[in-house]
């Protein structure tokens, strides 16, 4: 969900996660849309990884490792994997 405030979007930079598992071998891809500077960049890479959860995580380590190199600072980064997010949120372990 995007908040907006007099028809105009608050945020500056959204980075997407996704990962898609096959054989113990993730393929993690991360996506940011900067509305500043009205472009996107993609990152992809493979890693190892024996479930989706642990797919999705390395995903958005991916994004925060990246968001870093780049100085990239007010960011938001978007993930589908609801237990994860919670996890994140509450600084806690995600479920096994």
């Amino acid at each position: 969900m995007v908040t907006r405030y007099f028809g105009k979007e608050l945020w500056k930079l959204r980075i997407y996660c996704g990962e898609e598992i096959l054989l113990n071998v993730a393929g993690l891809a991360v996506l940011s849309i900067s509305r500043t500077e009205a472009k996107w960049e993609a990152k992809m890479c493979k890693k190892d990884a024996i479930s989706p959860m642990e797919a999705e995580i390395q995903a958005i380590l991916l994004a925060i490792l990246w968001a870093k190199d780049k100085g990239w600072q007010d960011i938001t980064i978007f993930s589908n994997a609801q237990a994860v997010v919670n996890a994140l949120n509450n600084s806690s372990s995600p479920p096994d």
